[in-house]
């Protein structure tokens, strides 16, 4: 992985929610304990973030912790050509 193309971001599971198509809508925002020496390297370099996903795989969501800590891992995607047709 080039380092120079890749972030990572410490968040925090907010919520969770069943839409009405049957899948779970998951909200993280970038949350840290200044207590947890790790979490205050994350908090200088992200201090603000926030996302929703939709998740239609039960076995993803079934092992997710409300308050829990996650990773979360950015890596650019170089371009790619379409194909024709």
């Amino acid at each position: 992985m080039d380092n120079e193309k890749t972030m990572r971001c410490l968040v925090r599971l907010e919520d969770i929610f069943r839409t009405q198509w049957g899948t779970k809508k998951v909200m993280f925002s970038a949350c840290y304990d200044p207590s947890i020496p790790e979490h205050k390297k994350f908090q200088q370099a992200s201090p603000s973030a926030s996302f929703d996903l939709v998740i239609d795989n039960p076995a993803v969501t079934e092992n997710l912790v409300i308050g829990g800590y996650y990773y979360v891992d950015f890596s650019y995607v170089e371009p790619v050509e379409k194909a024709n047709g």
